[in-house]
């Protein structure tokens, strides 16, 4: 290009200027005009060449010259004009796309923090070069950053908790963890020690997870503990998983209920249940029969008959309670008599107490809410009713004999019923197995799969409490034979108190792959999602104690998806 111009001067200031310019700028041998092959365009400025792609995050500069213009993104620089070199590549740095379209953009220390369970310390600085070692690790660290997760050969052994504090996480897991080279088909484990492998609560901006699988523990615990789950979230919006697998561990059995408490024995009757022997005198006082102070358990053995001198007899009292025995409101007293050596009638024994009302069966099944699974337990058999007192035994008549008069031998007390057996208690219902628990929620599910396994079964109820025995009457008072007066009645004995009720049995747990609140059913595609469900919870049986045997409960349920109304 300068040659043309040095031609023209060498037209108007002669022929040693141009000699000179010729030898400082041009070799004849390259030179186009020097050698006539110069195009149409030769009197135009050349284009410089293009800019190479830039690298890095720099801004590009200008080439200079003819040379290729700097560049420092992935995009190339534009051609150079005029002699100055191409505008440089954008030096933003962006990568685009998903970190599954371009992974060596992606994966860089700036862009992300690195786990590994082959070769991290969580004491490191989670770069490529030293990695963490644990996932919750380069969640609390990430500070906007990706998560990057390697596939190591030991699996990750830890619970995963995304929270308000790591609102917005984005987690990657199929890494490599020698180049931490990316490729879909892999994923990385996460083996969690607890009933819940992933914990999801109260998400504003969204969680992104790729290519991990999350295994529950089976659930061990009780109550809302019972239960496990893949994954379990709540209260969150943009949650998004792709290429995910949830799977629950299994559903926790209803513990067995208790057996009833065993009914207190009769107190033994003593000095003061037995009736009073007969006396004579000029003046004689009357005698009351054996008595007790108190009920016990609320049963009572009746009063022993009274005496009065030169009177018959009086009869017993019969013994409490009368209701909720078998058979009722039975009279059991024993009579008061006269004459002479005629012994006072004995007390009957009271009726046995009847067995505890039946424990009602458990609830169809448990409920799910926003803490997740309630179990349906059984319920807890009634305790038994104590046994009827024995009746009170009738006193000896009085008589007299010359200028004495004597009284009668009193009655002696009916025995105490035994008290009532405890009831059985309720067998706990079983445990869900859940794949993915969302409420309240707005989850996406990509490529994804969701499996739940055994659900825990009931619980057994509790066998009813062996009853409490009825004790013996009081004696009747002693006989005076040399004035032939015969003893007071014996009382009766008490009745056996009723055995407790048998505990119902607890329902089975169900097993379900996803469960969703009312309006937060997660979208997936039926074709590449996959969705299954594992054996539902057996039905408790109820306890088999001597009581009436007791309801078992109902076998848990098993389906793909369940929302909850």
């Amino acid at each position: 290009m300068r040659i043309s111009a040095l031609s023209v001067l060498a037209l108007g200031f002669g022929l040693g200027l141009v000699s000179f310019q010729l030898t400082a700028c041009s070799n004849s041998a390259d030179d186009c005009n020097a050698t006539a092959t110069c195009g149409a365009s030769s009197t135009m400025p050349h284009a410089g060449a293009a800019g190479k792609s830039g690298g890095g995050s720099d801004t590009g500069g200008d080439g200079a010259g003819g040379k290729t213009g700097g560049g420092s993104s992935n995009n190339a620089g534009t051609s150079g004009s005029e002699g100055v070199g191409g505008e440089g590549g954008n030096g933003s740095g962006a990568c685009t796309g998903d970190v599954s379209e371009d992974a060596a953009c992606w994966t860089t220390n700036e862009l992300g923090v690195f786990v590994s369970s082959d070769s991290g310390d969580d004491s490191g600085a989670g770069t490529k070069e030293a990695p963490f070692k644990t996932i919750t690790k380069g969640i609390a660290a990430a500070a906007g950053k990706n998560v990057y997760v390697c596939v190591g050969a030991p699996d990750y052994t830890e619970h995963i908790r995304l929270d308000a504090a790591s609102d917005g996480i984005r987690i990657y897991g199929g890494f490599e963890c020698t180049n931490w080279t990316y490729a879909t088909t892999r994923s990385a484990q996460v083996l969690s020690p607890s009933n819940i492998a992933l914990r999801i609560d109260g998400l504003k901006k969204g969680a992104q997870i790729e290519n991990v699988g999350f295994q529950a523990a089976d659930a061990t615990g009780t109550g809302a503990d019972a239960s496990s789950y893949g994954a379990f979230v709540t209260g969150s919006k943009g949650v998004k998983l792709t290429r995910v697998e949830l799977k629950a561990g299994k559903g926790a059995k209803g513990a067995d209920g208790e057996a009833g408490t065993t009914g207190a024995n009769a107190a033994t009757p003593e000095a003061k249940q037995k009736g009073t022997a007969p006396a004579c005198g000029t003046t004689v006082e009357d005698a009351n029969g054996g008595s007790w102070p108190s009920a016990m358990c609320g049963s009572r053995g009746g009063n022993g008959g009274a005496t009065v001198a030169n009177t018959p007899g009086g009869n017993g009292f019969s013994g409490t309670p009368g209701q909720n025995v078998t058979p009722a409101n039975k009279v059991n007293l024993g009579g008061g008599t006269s004459g002479d050596n005629v012994a006072g009638g004995a007390g009957d024994s009271g009726s046995n107490g009847n067995e505890g009302p039946m424990a009602s069966a458990a609830a169809l099944a448990g409920a799910f809410a926003a803490v997740g699974f309630t179990p349906a337990a059984g319920n807890d058999g009634g305790n038994g009713f104590p046994g009827q007192g024995g009746g009170g035994g009738g006193a000896s008549g009085g008589n007299v004999n010359g200028n004495t008069t004597c009284r009668g031998a009193s009655g002696g007390a009916g025995g105490m019923g035994g008290c009532g057996g405890g009831g059985g208690k309720a067998g706990a219902g079983g445990g869900a197995s859940v794949g993915l628990f969302a409420w309240s929620s707005d989850v996406a599910l990509v490529s994804c799969s969701m499996e739940s396994v055994a659900a825990g079964a009931g619980g057994k109820g509790g066998e009813s409490g062996i009853q409490g025995t009825g004790s013996d009457g009081g004696d009747g008072g002693d006989a005076d034979l040399a004035h032939k007066i015969e003893k007071g009645g014996d009382g009766g004995r008490g009745g056996n108190g009723g055995p407790g009720a048998n505990g119902s049995g607890g329902t089975g747990g169900p097993s379900y792959a996803l469960v969703y609140s009312a309006g937060s059913q997660p979208t997936y595609d039926a074709v590449d999602t996959t969705l299954k469900a594992g054996e539902p919870g057996a039905a408790g049986k109820g306890g088999d104690g001597l009581a009436t045997k007791g309801l078992d409960g109902t076998v848990g349920a098993s389906a793909k998806e369940f929302e909850v109304q």
